[in-house]
């Protein structure tokens, strides 16, 4: 259960560092009926948007799925998408704050992703109700259903403020919500006997590494890929009848899989070890998969060409021309000598390693010391200081953390130089991302009277953005050090 919770904070966190680093404008990427999707309306969009009332009175937020009906382990996508009308001359801008992300279901959760600027896939005209929108896709989830039956995604919840051409704030903040959705999962019927449990659209392919040729007791490699989009969690090797004259190893899959806003694509390796005991030639059989395709929905069978493995004679081995060497008696002065040299390296490499031991000890209490005076910190702070006192003091135990962590002097008027240093040592784009959304919303509270965060929600963002700059920090002094 924690961990659910940890990483559908993680995801929050994220959304929060992205959506919050700058406010967004209004006005779309591009003209209107550039780029427009008319898929669920062809009917031709008029021009009837024009102010910021139009803008307020027009958004909402929808959680989409790509399909309602699935099969079981079949890969499904949840967007969490914000719809915006299309008002290109609309000098204004939003702010997005307070993300209540959907409950998502008893799902496999793969990888969830957050939307970004500059993402061709996060922004696209639309037509809805015959008028022009934008579409913005905040949070994007891949996930597996585990068990057939109906499945619900709930809705889920944000608070955004807009602002006029002027900068000042319209109105009150908006409360917007999506409305659940339900999935209907079936198991899979009628399964081929060479289905291996991939789901979607995949090819097939082999080749042996080795060329066609390999010597006797020599490893050759045969290798099978299943590539194009899909589930490749659940594609399991296929069955390949080798002669009784082969031995072969299969070694543990490889996956190299790349996650976008509109899709999952990418391989999943199989490789397998031969060694052939017997000189002449083999036969690798062809090799077939079935999966079951996820637009035609139904199942289709792969097949690849067989192989010919030519099998040589066992290379001879080089013979190592004996070396003569003269026994001469060995003084007792000389072994006495080398006695104690050997002693003393023995000893010094002892105090070497007892002194590496307790330098990483000090190293590590050093690291944990940090990391507790900001938790201690950030506890006091929380129970002892309000308003604008309190988110100071947050700021100031995040900078001092990364300050006595790198032991550098850290800028605070510069949040690209913060940023910089940052990355330099380590800290990953979630962490630095973390780190200037929390600066910002803290400073928006102190110099924004009328804009409301919990200090109990700054606090709980303020401990999980240190978590994870420990674990940065503190990988980047372990590859150092090995290296």
């Amino acid at each position: 259960m924690r961990i659910r919770v940890f990483f559908l904070l993680f995801g929050l966190i994220l959304a929060l560092g992205s959506a919050n680093a700058q406010n967004f404008p209004i006005a779309p990427y591009k003209e209107v009926g550039a780029g427009v999707d008319t898929k669920t309306n062809p009917v031709k969009a008029k021009q009837q948007f024009s102010s910021i009332e139009d803008f307020a009175n027009g958004i909402f937020l929808r959680t989409d799925v790509d399909k309602v009906n699935l099969c079981e382990n079949e890969l499904v996508q949840v967007k969490w998408v914000l719809y915006y009308p299309n008002i290109p001359k609309l000098n204004a801008e939003y702010q997005i704050t307070n993300y209540q992300i959907p409950n998502l279901p008893d799902f496999v959760k793969e990888w969830n992703i957050i939307a970004k600027d500059g993402d061709t896939s996060v922004v696209r005209g639309v037509i809805e109700n015959g008028q022009p929108y934008r579409a913005r896709t905040l949070l994007c989830f891949y996930m597996y259903p585990s068990k057939s039956g109906n499945v619900t995604v709930d809705g889920g919840a944000l608070t955004m403020q807009l602002y006029g051409s002027d900068g000042k704030e319209y109105a009150s903040p908006l409360v917007l919500r999506s409305k659940p959705v339900s999935i209907y999962v079936k198991p899979l019927s009628s399964i081929p006997a060479d289905f291996t449990g991939g789901i979607g659209e995949y090819t097939l392919q082999t080749e042996l590494l080795n060329a066609d040729s390999v010597h006797l007791g020599e490893t050759a490699t045969y290798r099978v890929k299943v590539k194009g989009s899909g589930n490749f969690k659940f594609v399991g090797a296929p069955k390949i009848s080798f002669p009784d004259s082969v031995e072969c190893y299969p070694v543990k899959p490889v996956n190299d899989i790349r996650y976008t806003c509109n899709e999952c694509t990418g391989e999943r390796v199989f490789d397998f070890l031969l060694i052939a005991h017997k000189v002449g030639d083999f036969i690798i059989p062809s090799t077939t998969l079935s999966y079951f395709d996820s637009r035609t929905r139904r199942f289709k069978t792969l097949k690849t060409v067989a192989c010919k493995v030519s099998v040589l004679p066992a290379l001879p081995k080089k013979e190592v021309a004996p070396v003569e060497v003269q026994e001469q008696p060995l003084k007792k002065d000389s072994f006495n000598k080398w006695l104690y040299v050997c002693a003393a390296l023995f000893a010094l490499i002892s105090l070497l390693f007892i002194f590496s031991l307790i330098h990483k000890r000090r190293r590590i209490e050093s690291r944990t010391d940090f990391e507790l005076k900001a938790y201690d910190a950030l506890t006091e702070a929380k129970n002892t200081l309000e308003g604008a006192a309190f988110y100071n003091k947050t700021v100031n135990v995040i900078i001092t953390y990364i300050g006595d962590k790198l032991n550098y002097p850290v800028p605070t008027q510069s949040k690209t130089v913060l940023a910089e240093i940052l990355k330099e040592n380590g800290a990953s784009e979630a962490a630095v991302s973390m780190v200037l959304s929390l600066i910002k919303e803290c400073e928006k509270v102190c110099y924004s009277p009328e804009f409301e965060t919990k200090q109990e929600t700054v606090y709980e963002i303020a401990v999980f953005t240190i978590n994870q700059l420990q674990k940065d920090f503190d990988n980047t002094i372990s590859c150092n050090s090995i290296s």
